[in-house]
C-alpha cells in the first residue's frame, strides 16, 4: 500500500513538472508572436540620426588658432618692431676695430647705417667718409643727395665732397642744387657759382653745360 502511494506522489510531481514547463512554453511563445511595441522615436533622435547615419560619435578638434568672435572686441595691435639699434656705438668700435679691410669696413657700416639713431648718423657719416675711396664714392654720394638725412649728417658729406676731386664733386654738387626740398640746394648752388664764376637760376641744363666746359678746362 506504502508502495502504491509513493508511486502516486511521483507520478504526482512528474505530471506537476510537465504541467509547470508547458505553462511556461506557452508564455514564452506567446511573447515572440507578439513583441513589446518599440519605443516611437522622437524628433530630436531622428534629427540627430539623420545627421549622423553611421550612429559613430565624430570627434570635435579645437581651432589651433582659435579667432574671438565677439565683435565688440578688437585683437591688440602688434608693437611695431624698430629697427633703430640702442647698441650702435658698439657695432660701430667692432667693425672699426676688426682686423679686415677698408672695403669690408665700409661694407658693414653702410649696412649699420639705417639703424643708428638720425641724431647719430653724422658720426658713422664722417667714419665713411674716411674709410670710402674715390672710386666707391657712388654710394655715399646717394646719402649725400638724401633730403631726409638729418642736417649734421649732410654737413659731414658736404665736407667730405668737397675734398674730392673735380669730376666727382660738381656733379655731386649740381644734383643737389636742383633739389629744391635738399637742405643743402642753395648751399651746392653757391658753391658751384664760385666754381664756375656763373648763375644761371634753375636754368639746370644750361649749368651742366657751363660744368661740362670748365671740367675739359679744369682736369683732375
Amino acid at each position: 500500500m506504502q508502495k502504491i502511494s509513493k508511486i502516486f506522489l511521483v507520478l504526482g510531481i512528474i505530471v506537476g513538472v510537465l504541467i509547470i514547463g508547458g505553462l511556461i512554453g506557452i508564455f514564452a511563445g506567446r511573447n515572440r508572436l507578439n513583441p513589446p511595441p518599440a519605443a516611437t522615436p522622437t524628433p530630436a533622435s531622428v534629427d540627430a540620426q539623420a545627421a549622423n547615419p553611421t550612429g559613430v560619435n565624430p570627434t570635435v578638434h579645437a581651432p589651433a588658432n582659435p579667432v574671438d568672435t565677439n565683435p565688440g572686441e578688437t585683437a591688440p595691435a602688434t608693437a611695431a618692431v624698430s629697427a633703430i639699434l640702442t647698441n650702435w656705438e658698439e657695432k660701430v668700435d667692432e667693425i672699426l676695430g676688426a682686423d679686415t679691410d677698408d672695403t669690408n669696413k665700409v661694407r658693414q657700416l653702410f649696412a649699420l647705417f639705417p639703424h643708428v639713431p638720425s641724431e647719430s648718423k653724422s658720426e658713422v657719416a664722417q667714419h665713411l667718409s674716411n674709410l670710402v675711396s674715390d672710386d666707391d664714392y657712388a654710394r655715399l654720394g646717394e646719402l649725400l643727395k638724401d633730403p631726409a638725412l638729418a642736417d649734421d649728417a649732410l654737413d659731414v658729406l658736404m665736407a667730405d665732397v668737397l675734398n674730392r676731386p673735380n669730376s666727382l664733386k660738381l656733379p655731386q654738387l649740381l644734383e643737389v642744387a636742383q633739389t629744391p626740398s635738399h637742405p643743402k640746394a642753395d648751399e651746392a648752388k653757391d658753391i658751384l657759382s664760385l666754381f664756375l664764376d656763373e648763375d644761371f637760376g634753375t636754368d639746370w641744363p644750361k649749368w651742366k653745360e657751363k660744368m661740362t666746359d670748365w671740367l675739359r678746362d679744369n682736369p683732375d
